[in-house]
């Protein structure tokens, strides 16, 4: 009996999306109590597995970004939305996540309003959360009233050292 032993790859860095009812942690997954709801959340998005959410002109549509990086590092985030008439708007934040006592596990809290593209390390110097491999980002996207129904393509980028990763989002 012949058994190779490969090598596990960690990848450098990965980009994922999840809609605004599951809120990441800041170690790659999903808060707790989001994880353990009824009925089980679907997960995280990636290039293979795209998230598409369905909006109406005259409000917003939000979800979540998660830059993953198990061995941490500098990264650079861009986000982009294909819209012609250059109506539709995309705001990003980063999400500042805070410890709680009762059951001993990080939420994402605040959210802190950033210029595009977003360059940073992890762990994040600022929320400093020890063994932090995660950094998660609201998205937010104004559809606007005169907005012509129809499928938009935000495109999230995240480079890391020789690391490009893209992420497509439907709206």
């Amino acid at each position: 009996c012949l058994m190779l032993l490969l090598p596990s790859f960690v990848p450098a860095a990965e980009l994922a999306a999840l809609p605004e009812s599951l809120r990441p942690d800041p170690f790659g997954g999903i808060v707790s109590v989001d994880r353990n709801a009824l009925p089980a959340p679907t997960g995280f998005h990636t290039a293979r597995n795209p998230l598409s959410i369905a909006g109406a002109r005259g409000g917003y549509v939000s979800f979540h970004l998660v830059v993953k990086m198990p061995e941490g590092g500098e990264y650079l985030l861009a986000v982009n939305i294909a819209d012609k008439s250059n109506k539709l708007q995309l705001d990003l934040f980063r999400e500042w996540f805070h410890f709680t006592e009762s059951d001993k596990g990080y939420y994402p809290d605040a959210m802190i309003p950033l210029a595009l593209p977003y360059k940073s390390l992890l762990p994040d110097p600022e929320n400093r959360i020890e063994k932090q491999s995660a950094q998660a980002f609201g998205v937010d996207v104004w559809i606007p009233g005169d907005a012509t129904p129809g499928i938009y393509r935000c495109q999230a980028v995240l480079q890391s050292g020789k690391s490009r990763s893209v992420l497509p989002v439907d709206i």
